[in-house]
């Protein structure tokens, strides 16, 4: 695994009827309970000082999807597996709008946890980066949207990121400050910092990104090199701006009807698919379910996996043990034969072949001055 890894991430919202749909609710109950999907199954991956980007039209879920990999917001469904510090950079929600610039800094750089010393040295990079000067001392809820944006953009790029989100702000740039921008990018990812860019121009996506991600309706459409993915999209607006407008709206209101009837279990059944893969059976079930409706944390199977090769090494660790024990065994036994081999030697046992000194009878029996020698 890289940076990251979002696997099966939905987004549901429900539908607010106005007060005349609500005096209508005797007489059509379906209009009660009518939701919004705003992702549909999106899965990403994303490696060490790569940057993805996330291309589409306006209301496609870029920006609902960024958050969720923030944390800024819940997904209805779906595993999101990263070790990463992850920093997210946008045009609102983020930074205190009754705080200054300066106090949102400080304010940011004291819940990432870094320590004083190194903290002013990052908020220093911070201001010269930013260029707000006396901006600085005003609240936030005073600045324009790319003001807004630069000190976001600041603040997500110095507090020593792993995976960097850019949710919309390159379009609102100024020319200078977007190219010191682009050069910020560049330099963090020759360090291995990783970034995920949401943009509705592809030509940002083409400029900063190696693999793009194409949504529409909150559905993938494409995933895979930049320059494929921006062609596709590119060619569905030609095609869209050629529409006459009755076909137009026909178009957005057939999609935003497939949003409104998307079915959850399309999504569940690929997962399951993806479970039975790696050994799970239908004992597992209800294991699955809590996981992906009612947990959604990291990837089960990742977690399986991590979970695997921590018992590998404790079996690792154990035995060197079982090793010193065998050789101890062993040991033993050779002393044990040693020590019965050496007794062997002390005890002397007849020997058929040693010499014995006996007397013959001779014919003087009392000449006893023949001793004769002679093996057994």
């Amino acid at each position: 695994m890289g940076k990251l890894q979002i696997k099966y991430i939905t987004k549901e919202m429900p539908l607010i009827t106005d007060k005349k749909a609500k005096d209508k609710k005797a007489k059509n109950k379906k209009n009660d309970d009518r939701h919004l999907w705003l992702l549909r199954g999106v899965n990403l991956d994303i490696n060490d000082g790569e940057a993805v980007g996330i291309v589409g039209a306006n209301g496609s879920g870029k920006s609902t999807l960024m958050r969720i990999i923030a944390g800024l917001d819940e997904q209805t469904t779906g595993f999101i597996t990263t070790h990463s510090r992850i920093t997210y950079a946008g045009t609102n929600g983020i930074l205190d709008p009754e705080l200054t610039g300066l106090e949102n800094i400080r304010k940011a750089i004291a819940k990432s946890e870094i320590d004083d010393f190194k903290g002013d040295h990052i908020t220093n990079a911070i201001l010269n980066f930013t260029e707000l000067g006396e901006w600085l001392y005003c609240p936030v809820k005073a600045y324009s949207t790319a003001q807004y944006a630069r000190l976001s953009m600041g603040i997500a790029m110095h507090l020593e990121p792993d995976l960097v989100l850019l949710d919309n702000v390159f379009g609102i740039l100024d020319q200078p400050f977007y190219l010191k921008a682009s050069n910020k990018v560049q330099e963090l990812k020759d360090k291995g910092v990783s970034f995920i860019i949401a943009d509705s121009k592809s030509i940002v996506i083409e400029g900063f990104c190696e693999r793009a991600l194409w949504l529409q309706y909150g559905e993938v459409q494409d995933f895979g090199p930049t320059q494929s993915v921006v062609q596709q999209y590119n060619y569905s607006l030609d095609w869209y701006n050629a529409l006459s407008r009755p076909e137009k709206n026909d178009f957005i209101a057939k999609k935003q009807q497939e949003q409104m009837d998307f079915n959850i279990d399309s999504v569940y059944e690929e997962f399951k698919i993806e479970q039975f893969r790696h050994g799970y059976t239908r004992k597992d079930e209800p294991r699955m379910r809590k996981a992906f409706f009612v947990e959604k944390g990291i990837d089960p199977v990742y977690q399986d996996q991590v979970n695997k090769g921590q018992t590998q090494k404790k079996t690792k660790r154990k035995w060197p043990k079982v090793v010193l024990m065998l050789i101890l065994l062993v040991a033993l036994l050779l002393g044990a034969g040693y020590f019965l081999a050496t007794n062997k030697r002390h005890v002397r046992k007849p020997n058929k072949q040693a010499a014995v000194e006996y007397v013959l009878p001779t014919k003087n029996a009392c000449d006893h001055s023949q001793i004769i020698n002679r093996k057994i």
